[in-house]
């Protein structure tokens, strides 16, 4: 049997490969392909039949595809183990001296971001400085490095923050938590079989 599954870059990095790599090893059978992108390049995918399902972060129309929610994320704002502030930040807006490295726009982290920001009335634009940068191993050394804070999934930086490399900022009023989907076509032939890899992963 062929599976071709998508995965957003943090989902599958840092949540999904290392159960999928459990769940392979019990089904030597099942010859899988797996596609890496952001949340919207993922539903075309989808959409044109050329990936079977997919775990994104982003946001989609849960009405338009059977989805379940895989596991639900805390976004965190890290910074350097060692940086210094000029006082001890409160809110987002105490941020706002400091240099944002930030995902690219269309990846679901960012998107989550700026929707916890619009809700506080906030944008990107609000920071004296942001560094576009796609790789999420790239941001997680520059902030390492001390050249700047970012907010990511708290899964992502789970190794810095225990090696202490990284810190997580307590802001107040700002709890970022997000559903990882898992999201395929309605009324898929294949369902059963998506609800038991589901169930498995």
């Amino acid at each position: 049997m062929e599976l071709s599954l998508g995965m957003t870059l943090t989902a599958g990095e840092y949540l999904v490969a290392a159960p999928l790599a459990d769940y392979l090893r019990r089904h030597p059978e099942l010859h899988v392909a797996v596609r890496s992108g952001g949340t919207s390049e993922l539903l075309a995918l989808l959409n044109a039949g050329e990936i079977d399902c997919a775990f994104v972060e982003g946001f989609f129309d849960k009405n338009a595809y059977a989805w379940d929610v895989f596991r639900t994320e805390r976004l965190v704002c890290v910074c350097a183990a060692d940086h210094e502030f000029a006082a001890r930040p409160v809110r987002v807006e105490d941020l706002f001296d400091e240099r944002l490295i930030v995902r690219e726009p269309g990846s679901g982290t960012r998107a989550v971001l700026e929707h916890a920001l619009a809700a506080q009335n906030l944008t990107v634009d609000g920071f004296a400085q942001a560094s576009v940068v796609e790789s999420l191993d790239v941001i997680k050394i520059l902030v390492e490095h001390d050249l700047g804070i970012s907010f990511l999934y708290e899964a992502a930086v789970a190794r810095e923050l225990a090696a202490g490399t990284l810190r997580v900022i307590d802001l107040e009023g700002l709890a970022i938590l997000h559903d990882i989907a898992f999201i395929r076509l309605k009324n898929s032939v294949f369902e059963r079989e998506f609800q038991n890899l589901f169930a498995d992963l």
